[in-house]
């Protein structure tokens, strides 16, 4: 389902069916996935890419025709929630939204619909924050640390990545 968003998602937006092609195909072949795939915790990778190709797709569906949709501008919201709630790292992705919605939509809706999309998208993004704030961390940690073990601790996990990268 992932690559046949891409595929379609790459065709809408080149509208060159090779390059579809090859992007759907480069995608579902390549080595990279393994873990994603073969690795039950890697799912939330393949969930991730899943909801956020879809909301792109949907969000490109909404405003690439002549009188765009905001409907599905707003619908690719949603879209985008579930693929925060699968992956956090894909909050950032909610400062593109107005910025592909404004590149794909005719010029003269391009200002209000780059405002609806990014709306609708820093909304669920504060709706993913508020929730995970508010229902999965209620509470700060009962175990308290000294400024001093913060950086100890700062700087042996600092060091240890250093080692990590720097020595093969």
């Amino acid at each position: 389902a992932t690559v046949w968003l891409l595929t379609n998602l790459m065709w809408r937006i080149t509208n060159n069916r090779r390059i579809a092609l090859l992007s759907g195909f480069l995608y579902g072949v390549h080595p990279v996935h393994v873990g994603a795939v073969a690795w039950i915790g890697g799912r939330t990778d393949s969930l991730c890419c899943f909801f956020l190709l879809a909301a792109f797709w949907l969000l490109q569906c909404g405003v690439g025709k002549e009188k765009p949709s905001l409907k599905m501008a707003a619908m690719s919201a949603l879209l985008f929630f579930f693929a925060v709630m699968t992956k956090e790292q894909a909050l950032l992705l909610a400062l593109l939204a107005p910025i592909a919605a404004a590149s794909w939509s005719p010029a003269r809706y391009r200002m209000k619909t780059a405002v609806t999309a990014g709306t609708a998208w820093i909304t669920a993004s504060a709706m993913f924050v508020l929730i995970a704030t508010r229902v999965v961390f209620p509470h700060p940690s009962p175990i308290k640390f000294t400024h001093g073990e913060i950086a100890v601790n700062f700087a042996q996990t600092t060091a240890y990545y250093g080692l990590l990268l720097g020595v093969p």
